[in-house]
């Protein structure tokens, strides 16, 4: 249970912009032999889930050099009247 608080606190703060220490599942999660695997384990049962770490950070260089690159949304346009 706290590692899905820890890991909800993380996804929260990559969302507003204000990326605090890694919990330690992260950093475990970069040291793993196999982190495709690890990031299988991760996957929330329903698939409209807050925390999906596969989708947190980029897959692919999580995978292969073992670093966490966040997925950040482009910034919205705005919207408002000049």
């Amino acid at each position: 249970m706290e590692a899905h608080e820890q890991l909800f606190l993380c996804a929260l703060g990559l969302q507003l912009g204000q990326v605090r220490e890694l919990p330690e599942i992260l950093e475990k999660l970069c040291r793993a032999k196999d982190p495709a695997a690890v990031l299988e384990r991760l996957e929330p049962e329903s698939p409209g889930a807050f925390v999906n770490v596969g989708e947190m950070y980029d897959r692919d260089a999580l995978v292969s050099e073992r670093r966490l690159v966040p997925n950040v949304a482009e910034e919205p346009e705005d919207l408002s009247e000049p």
